[in-house]
């Protein structure tokens, strides 16, 4: 189950950006090239992402979720939501705002410092 909450954190941004390009997701998802390479190939190999040819250029590979990675997807996020409930149960709706909001804080202030740092899309 470790392998599969890890992956499904991964394929939100073929959900959100469908045909994205594994550089692309690389940056969006603030990873190095040869770990997204690694998680991609792992991930094609369980029937959960293809590879197909872009359109518009012929050397890129756009990455797309099959069936069985959409319901992956489906699976886990009502799981997810769950534990995050269940994190932030002791804080009061404005609690959770005000922690979002230095979590936010810290991550964008320290993105730069990243090894991978992220180019997350809008």
């Amino acid at each position: 189950m470790n392998s599969r909450r890890s992956s499904t954190r991964r394929c939100r941004p073929w959900r959100n950006h469908p045909g994205i390009d594994q550089r692309t997701l690389a940056r969006t998802i603030a990873l190095d090239a040869s770990t997204t390479g690694g998680v991609v190939d792992r991930m094609e190999s369980r029937g959960w992402l293809e590879r197909r040819t872009s359109p518009e250029d012929r050397r890129s590979r756009q990455l797309v979720l099959t069936d069985a990675g959409n319901a992956l997807l489906a699976e886990a996020v009502p799981a997810m939501l769950q534990v995050q409930e269940h994190i932030l149960a002791p804080l009061s709706e404005r609690q959770r705002g005000e922690f979002m909001k230095l979590l936010r804080l810290l991550v964008d202030t320290n993105n730069a410092h990243s090894r991978a740092p992220s180019e997350a899309m809008k």
